[in-house]
């Protein structure tokens, strides 16, 4: 798809701090959502001008792709049921439940043909940095870095 590895790299990091709301951290305050839904909406944005643009069929084979039908279609059934049930919007259902379209990242990994290493160390990379902060928020509490729910009383303080 991106003829550029580094590129491609970039756009994964980009796409996972936006699944993690980057940390959040409270000075984005409210736009941690919005990044949250700018991580899904590229991923669907790729994978669908991937789909429609891209002539060569990709080489590896992809084994989960049943398992991520389902929950996507998980997705869709839970929206009617909430509609059905509780009477409740179906954007919201579907807003709500914006955590499970990141499964579409399965795919784009397929069309970037990013090494697993390379992924590993993304990983590794973002899960330093993250226990990093969360270590801060513990020692400057109640100074709040990140938009989490720090109470002596949960246990997690």
């Amino acid at each position: 798809m991106l003829n550029n590895t580094k590129s491609n790299l970039r756009l994964i990091v980009f796409i996972f701090l936006c699944a993690v709301g980057f940390f959040g951290f409270s000075l984005l305050g409210k736009a941690n959502r919005v990044f949250e839904l700018l991580g899904c909406s590229i991923i669907l944005i790729l994978v669908c001008f991937h789909l429609i643009y891209s002539h060569k069929e990709i080489t590896l084979k992809k084994n989960f792709n049943i398992e991520i039908g389902i929950l996507i279609l998980s997705v869709i059934l839970s929206s009617f049921s909430a509609k059905l049930f509780h009477e409740q919007a179906m954007w919201i259902s579907y807003y709500q439940q914006r955590f499970m379209y990141y499964f579409f990242i399965y795919f784009l990994f397929h069309y970037l043909l990013i090494s697993t290493k390379k992924l590993e160390e993304i990983l590794i990379w973002i899960a330093i940095i993250h226990s990093v902060i969360f270590i801060l928020q513990q020692i400057v509490y109640p100074y709040k870095i990140i938009e989490a729910n720090v109470h002596i009383n949960r246990g997690n303080l």
